[in-house]
């Protein structure tokens, strides 16, 4: 097993703040927790490197200018650059020795649930350094993170925890590892959700989609899954796998009649996609829900 690694040097203001947390055990299960928080005007010997330690490190540069080392590449960190890493993996930072002035960063070492996920979203974009928009609210919300941390009470880890919630979306979003609900989604990429919204069980095809909207079948894939984070071939069958589970629960029609009504063309087929969506079959499904009828009810595909 190799060695836990977290190799400082204590060289920064003193006026540098630097806040240490020890999470509940509700939080360590439950909530994404800070572990350190800080921070720092680091002065010309500054240097900290980090290798299997059970934490993630954002890192945002105020002002100054600092050197930052992953995976064998070195990278300038100015003013509004933010780093987002593991601690498991090997990295280093240091202020960079040709900067006149301190380097100020302000800094958080979080873990908790969730932040595997944040941090694997975040790699897709594949960069470790990203630019912020100084205008925008990952600043901010890192100070109110460091701010809520100087003093302790019963809500500190909860609203700690809903910061770095607001923290690690936003940088998600501005990496562009995931379109931000704000960016305009192109036309072409509207219809063609709207034509499998309305025509999933038919046999839906991505060339048809693209013939319909007169982009390249390539083009239109990538731009998909850019937009909506599945394939063609995924958004279809979840929302086939969607409308039956709607009739499972609302209706007592055969399986195989649900499943061709989903367009599933095969009922052994539809079971196992099923089971692998849910986690069950589509009787253990259905199982789930006791019924009362009143009626006749109409099952919307929409």
């Amino acid at each position: 097993m190799e060695r836990l690694t977290k190799i400082y040097t204590q060289d920064w203001t003193d006026d540098s703040i630097w806040i240490t947390n020890i999470p509940s055990d509700a939080s360590r299960q439950f909530l994404l927790y800070v572990q350190e928080t800080g921070l720092f005007h680091a002065l010309p010997k500054y240097y900290t490197e980090h290798k299997n330690i059970a934490s993630y490190l954002v890192m945002l540069t105020h002002s100054g200018q600092g050197l930052y080392t992953y995976n064998n590449k070195k990278y300038i960190l100015d003013k509004n650059k933010l780093v987002f890493v593991s601690s498991m993996e090997y990295h280093n930072h240091r202020t960079d020795p040709r900067s006149r002035e301190t380097w100020d960063i302000i800094w958080v070492q979080f873990n908790g649930i969730a932040a595997q996920g944040y941090y694997e979203l975040f790699k897709s974009a594949g960069t470790p350094v990203i630019s912020i928009d100084e205008s925008g609210p990952i600043r901010d919300l890192l100070l109110s993170l460091l701010q809520k941390n100087r003093t302790t009470s019963v809500s500190t880890e909860l609203v700690s925890s809903k910061i770095l919630v607001e923290l690690l979306t936003e940088i998600v979003f501005t990496a562009g590892a995931v379109i931000s609900p704000k960016t305009n989604i192109p036309k072409h990429i509207q219809n063609a959700l709207l034509d499998i919204d309305l025509h999933f069980a038919d046999n839906l095809s991505l060339d048809y989609l693209s013939r319909k909207s007169s982009v390249s079948k390539f083009h239109l894939a990538k731009e998909f899954k850019k937009y909506t984070g599945f394939t063609p071939g995924e958004y279809i069958i979840n929302a086939r796998v969607n409308y039956a589970k709607r009739l499972l629960q609302y209706t007592d029609a055969p399986v195989g009649s649900i499943a061709a009504e989903a367009g599933f063309r095969n009922s052994s087929y539809f079971i196992n996609v099923f089971k692998n969506k849910e986690g069950m079959t589509p009787l253990a499904f259905r199982k789930q829900f006791i019924v009362k009828s009143t009626g006749p009810l109409k099952v919307s595909k929409s």
